[in-house]
């Protein structure tokens, strides 16, 4: 089975002036270049985006909000994408930045590097949960 994949979107982004995800590239928002970069490659696919979700509806994609506040970073988003992974029941989820996928082709995934790296993968993950639990801040 392919890995999930989530875009990450979450951020601020003060330097821009504007929500990224949304800045037009060759006439579509960036987010839509990610979609379709990255999309054939995963099983299913979802945004990590804070703010209003319904500014992501026309991508037709779950929209995932950091599940901590605080805008503490894409550790966040990417904890946000591990929650969603272990909602869909996946072995894997793979993330996008939104802001470093523009020269990229295929994102080239590699199932049986993924599967070298699933011991990594599972140890990060379960540092996030000990952090979380350990600071009280679990989702409801």
């Amino acid at each position: 089975m392919r890995p999930v994949g989530v875009i990450l979107a979450g951020g601020l982004s003060s330097r821009m002036g504007r929500d990224k995800a949304l800045v037009d590239l060759g006439g579509r928002p960036l987010v839509s270049h990610a979609i379709e970069r990255l999309g054939p490659q995963v099983e299913a696919l979802a945004i990590n985006a804070n703010g209003d979700p319904d500014r992501m509806g026309f991508t037709g994609l779950p929209v995932l909000p950091d599940p901590l506040p605080g805008q503490l970073g894409p550790l966040v988003g990417i904890l946000a994408a591990l929650y969603w992974a272990a909602s869909v029941r996946a072995r894997a989820v793979v993330t996008l930045p939104i802001d470093t996928q523009s020269t990229l082709g295929s994102i080239g995934i590699n199932t049986r590097a993924q599967t070298a790296l699933d011991p990594a993968g599972e140890y990060f993950a379960e540092i996030l949960r000990r952090v979380v639990a350990e600071e009280g801040l679990g989702r409801e």
